[in-house]
């Protein structure tokens, strides 16, 4: 890969209050959805997809244990204690917002020297996969039980689609794996007393009568997002929310309930490449707040232009199936913050954006133009 580190930036500066406004715009929130639970797991087996340290699964507290009589003993490694049967009940037509897992645990034994015990791996278990992204805690396990929480009531665990069936499954659930550390040591143990889950979901017919539909449509190169309303609501502002995962959520557009107004839309100029998620998060004239169901589509947008990592910190790399001949970055407006021509003379280009604020932006690409999140 080529990088540039020393072309000259064109840079225009705007108002402070711009500024915010642009960081402002990708704000996520967690809306007033209904929760249940926490539920008790009561099925709890051996997973050995990782370590080698086994758990006693025959009644509670499951521990695993390190026997050993050395000095500089290395670290050992739990397998997954899976948790399943949580027994939900959640209606097959809502809409999963979001997981929280607690776990009481513990450590004891007898550690000489230098020891400790920590999550070596915590993941959510979907039809009987282990899956999704890494929640594992850095603070080490506690000498007598107490509970710590994994996830939240906007989490969704990096799994892109939750059905209700799903959680109701018997198969649905949490793995965990401890890490056993110390420099001398007898005995190490760590234990497991309770797992709880609570989720949290919107269900639709909540807001039937009020939301009379929320619809999707892909266009050339962007989509359309459009709800109708009944007469008779308690509206008071709409949130328009996109997320190409299901587990981050941006705010995309915003629009304001105008008495006797049933129809509304929303254009997403520059949708994500691949599957991109809405979702309505309602305000009412109470302060109280509902999410819409979630639909998405799917876009094939600059196939030819990718760029990563999104979102980036510090720079971000340019990949092009053809030669790059300019490069811009813009604001949501349109405006351009800086530019540079690269001559045709490369196809792969690394920019620094550690100058940029935080926020949402444009880069375009020749012809081609794509939206990135400078965290």
């Amino acid at each position: 890969m080529l990088t540039y580190p020393n072309f000259a930036w064109r840079k225009i500066f705007f108002s402070a209050c711009f500024l915010a406004a642009i960081i402002s715009c990708c704000d996520t929130g967690i809306g007033q959805c209904t929760s249940t639970g926490p539920n008790y797991g009561s099925s709890f087996a051996n997973n050995a997809s990782v370590g080698t340290v086994s758990w006693s699964t025959g009644g509670a507290p499951y521990s695993a244990s390190s026997i050993l009589v050395i000095i500089l003993h290395p670290s050992d490694i739990t397998k997954y204690l899976t948790v399943e049967n949580f027994g939900f009940s959640i209606p097959s037509t809502a809409s999963i917002c979001g997981i929280q897992v607690d776990v009481e645990r513990n450590s004891n034994g007898l550690i000489v020297l230098d020891g400790s015990i920590t999550d070596n791996s915590v993941k959510i278990i979907q039809g009987g996969v282990i899956t999704g992204t890494e929640h594992k805690s850095g603070t080490s396990w506690p000498g007598s039980g107490a509970y710590i929480s994994y996830g939240n009531s906007g989490d969704t665990w990096g799994v892109a689609t939750w059905q209700p069936s799903d959680i109701n499954a018997s198969n649905f659930g949490v793995a965990v794996s401890a890490k056993l550390l110390a420099l001398v040591s007898l005995t190490e143990t760590a234990s497991v007393t309770n797992v709880r889950i609570t989720v949290s979901y919107v269900d639709p017919g909540v807001l039937s009568l009020s939301l009379q539909n929320f619809l999707v449509t892909k266009k050339t190169n962007y989509d359309v997002i459009s709800w109708t309303v009944s007469e008779q609501n308690d509206f008071s502002k709409f949130i328009v929310q996109r997320s190409g995962d299901m587990n981050s959520w941006e705010n995309i557009a915003e629009d304001y309930a105008v008495n006797g107004q049933l129809q509304y839309s929303s254009d997403d100029e520059y949708p994500l490449n691949g599957t991109n998620y809405y979702r309505l998060l309602i305000t009412n004239k109470d302060g109280t707040t509902r999410y819409s169901t979630i639909q998405s589509v799917t876009q094939k947008i600059n196939e030819g232009v990718f760029i990563y990592p999104n979102p980036a910190s510090s720079k971000i790399n340019i990949a092009s199936t053809t030669l790059i001949h300019f490069i811009a970055i813009k604001d949501l407006q349109g405006r351009t913050i800086a530019s540079l021509s690269a001559n045709g003379s490369a196809k792969n280009i690394q920019l620094s954006i550690a100058d940029l604020s935080q926020g949402l932006y444009v880069l375009q690409v020749d012809g081609s133009a794509q939206k990135f999140f400078k965290k």
